[in-house]
């Protein structure tokens, strides 16, 4: 310091004060990501993935830092290590009894990124010639992980389902006491918790849409066509769908409701009807208002038009009609036309 007057404190290092030194703590507690290769070696029958995540230290942070039903969001999927711990600390809670059930969900984002065939040949080899996936990605490790790791902890909470079953069965034999009825209606809770738990999960894609156009015009103008509508397949329409559901707010995990309007089909879900589809007319429009006026589950509060799919006459055709019911009707819907 400017003064020079002061002195350091002692220092006190962990291998001295508790006879292991940082690393070893850490591991012995959390797991070392040795132990975390071993475990998913287990789970599919080889080495596929270095260096995944410790289930242990996952468990920890999602324990610390959530509530038995937040939604906990892991971005860098890798293993899909995340997803396991969440499922299995759902299942350690339904195996305590307790009436409080982990309900935690998870979502996992994981690019497909390619698998380097020269560096890690196990796993190029596992994806392709056991998965029969044509080019290996690493998000095929992920989505592999947590199917293996569902099967693995249904089965273990069969397990445990049977086990408390000849449980119960003993203590019934038993002379029944206060405590006695107190442990069976415990063993019959873990049961119906263990039952209840929910293994399953959805897989969203992105799907390149743009891969095949050409920007490499010097400027551009009135001519030019910056989008080709006819190369979106109904696959391509899908997965903007999702991308625009998901933009207005609608969870990945809420479905979005088909709606017949007299022969064309709409989207519906949390008040947002999407109109994706080429082939929208008079017919259609009439039949969307008349369901607005009739059906009491049906109140779109924005109706999103993807206007490459519809004339500018169209889109003016439908606009001023909600306009004009809405203002009719004293209610608020908003037509939005998106590109």
């Amino acid at each position: 310091t400017s003064s020079g007057q002061e002195q350091p404190y002692g220092k006190i290092y962990l291998e001295d004060s508790k006879g292991q030194i940082a690393n070893d703590f850490w591991d012995t507690k959390y797991g070392s990501n040795q132990k975390a290769s071993l475990k998913l070696e287990e789970l599919f029958g080889k080495r596929i993935f270095d260096f995944p995540k410790s289930t242990i230290l996952l468990k920890t942070l999602i324990t610390l830092g959530s509530n038995n039903n937040d939604l906990i969001l892991d971005f860098f999927a890798g293993s899909g290590t995340t997803a396991d711990a969440v499922m299995q600390l759902n299942a350690e809670d339904a195996s305590t009894g307790s009436a409080q059930v982990g309900n935690r969900k998870f979502i996992l984002a994981q690019l497909p990124e390619l698998i380097d065939q020269k560096n890690n040949k196990t796993a190029y080899n596992f994806v392709k010639n056991e998965l029969n996936v044509e080019e290996p990605t690493i998000f095929e490790i992920t989505k592999e992980r947590i199917i293996r790791s569902s099967k693995k902890i249904q089965e273990e909470n069969q397990q445990s389902i049977t086990n408390y079953e000849l449980e119960i069965t003993k203590l019934k034999n038993e002379i029944q006491i206060e405590d006695t009825k107190a442990k069976i209606q415990n063993l019959k809770l873990k049961i119906q918790n263990l039952t209840k738990q929910d293994l399953g999960f959805k897989i969203f894609e992105t799907m390149p849409i743009w891969e095949d156009y050409n920007f490499e015009a010097d400027e551009l103008n009135s001519q030019f066509n910056l989008f080709d509508e006819s190369k979106l397949t109904q696959e391509d329409v899908k997965a903007l769908l999702v991308t625009w559901k998901t933009y207005d707010g609608v969870s990945l995990t809420q479905t979005i409701q088909e709606t017949d309007l007299n022969g064309y089909t709409a989207y519906y879900s949390n008040g947002k009807l999407y109109l994706m589809d080429k082939g929208f007319k008079t017919k259609n429009l009439k039949t969307l208002l008349e369901k607005i006026d009739s059906d009491k589950d049906f109140n779109p509060t924005s109706i999103i038009a993807f206007g490459y799919h519809f004339e500018s006459k169209n889109l003016r055709e439908i606009s001023e009609n909600i306009k004009s019911y809405a203002n009719k009707k004293s209610i608020d819907i908003d037509f939005i036309t998106r590109y």
